[in-house]
């Protein structure tokens, strides 16, 4: 799922010219299209509609463009989902949290990545990326790396049993239980120095790692 602090979106009194924009710093092939705010997301536009209004021939109208999308509560499971966006030929359903508000979007290729395995497309971007060694025991990690990329590359267990999250954030946020502050320190009791190296009100964003102690030292 992509969540709602990474969404970019097309307000639809947007001009031609803005939704082009949008979509050409980007990169995106879709974007979810709302009225004020991600909350109310009305459908979505897909880069293959609008380039049939490239060459000027005719004006373009969003409520002809516009594709529909689906609603889903967060707790629909991920075979149930992905049947009703086949039987709806609907490629991308909006995540409602219990408020009705938008969690998150979920995307047909996040899904069959769930269910039958990693499928990526040209676009994508590999976990791994995100961990870079900058020296001896040294590391940067953007906190969307995935958890279990971060242990393979460090060589350490980190995740608990009943933790449910899949990135390094996540594990920051609740191994914490708050969002920890740019610039602060933790000391992890498996030998552990994070950094937070970048974060907003609201997420981790970047961090830095110094290993103090091998896992299975004495």
């Amino acid at each position: 799922m992509i969540p709602r602090t990474d969404l970019i979106g097309i307000e639809g009194s947007s001009t031609f010219e803005e939704i082009k924009q949008q979509f050409t710093s980007t990169g995106y092939t879709r974007m979810p299209v709302y009225r004020e705010n991600l909350d109310d997301i009305v459908g979505f536009l897909h880069i293959k509609d609008f380039i049939h209004y490239m060459d000027g021939s005719k004006a373009f109208k969003m409520s002809d463009a516009i594709r529909k999308i689906i609603y889903s509560p967060r707790s629909t499971k991920c075979i149930d989902l992905l049947s009703n966006m086949r039987n709806s030929t609907t490629h991308i359903a909006v995540v409602l949290d219990e408020y009705g508000g938008t969690e998150g979007m979920v995307v047909i290729e996040n899904l069959i990545e769930k269910i039958v395995g990693d499928m990526r497309d040209e676009h994508d971007q590999v976990s791994k990326v995100f961990i870079n060694k900058i020296s001896e025991n040294h590391y940067t990690v953007d906190a969307r790396a995935a958890i279990q990329d971060v242990e393979e590359i460090l060589n350490f267990s980190l995740s608990q049993e009943d933790g449910e999250y899949e990135t390094f954030g996540g594990f920051i946020l609740s191994y914490l239980d708050r969002v920890p502050l740019k610039g602060e320190k933790i000391m992890h009791p498996m030998g552990l120095e994070i950094e937070i190296i970048e974060a907003e009100p609201r997420k981790i964003k970047s961090t830095k790692i110094k290993i103090t102690k091998a896992e299975n030292s004495e």
